[in-house]
């Protein structure tokens, strides 16, 4: 998961170095310690009244912890609270909104709920394509990602079509743009 470091940076101080050192636990897959850290980084932006783009990022670190650790029903509550603020914050249709449509689609994929995550990638999709075009990287990862989520559901005719786009735009972007790796 990649997250926002910048709306970290604009804080400063205990909670950037917090965070910081979440995002290095994660990095290293030591999801207990990264879940603790991101625990501490909420509690310090409440306490420092951290601006609406800093507290979703952190709830949506907190929600990818707990993912990774198999806690699907908190990392849901921590999902759904970090969406309700960008909305409320009009962040949902920026990069962390794509970010959390595609978080909150790989938790429902992973229970299972696939017509949930269908939607949930198409709204990353639908915002990936307005912030940079339909022919970027961001883009085609997108669609790889809702490609995948269609193969293992066995709705191969669907995959197979938004394949074949998102192979187009990679080969277009090979060498100018590192998101546009398709699998």
């Amino acid at each position: 998961m990649v997250f926002t470091a910048p709306a970290l940076a604009q804080q400063g101080g205990a909670l950037n170095s917090v965070y910081s050192a979440f995002q290095k636990e994660y990095d290293r897959c030591n999801y207990k310690d990264a879940l603790r850290l991101a625990l501490k980084a909420k509690d310090l932006a409440t306490i420092s009244g951290a601006n609406a783009r800093t507290a979703v990022t952190i709830y949506a670190g907190i929600s990818q912890c707990q993912l990774a650790l198999g806690q699907y029903k908190d990392a849901d509550v921590n999902a759904s609270a970090a969406l309700i603020m960008a909305e409320k914050s009009n962040l949902i249709r920026s990069d962390l909104g794509a970010l959390l449509y595609n978080n909150l689609a790989v938790q429902a994929e992973e229970l299972g709920h696939y017509s949930e995550a269908e939607t949930y990638y198409q709204n990353a999709i639908q915002i990936n394509k307005a912030l940079y075009g339909d022919n970027s990287g961001k883009s085609a990862l997108a669609t790889n990602n809702l490609v995948s989520l269609y193969l293992r559901w066995g709705k191969t005719d669907e995959g197979q079509k938004l394949l074949e786009s998102a192979v187009k735009i990679a080969k277009n972007l090979k060498g100018k743009d590192p998101t546009a790796t398709i699998y």
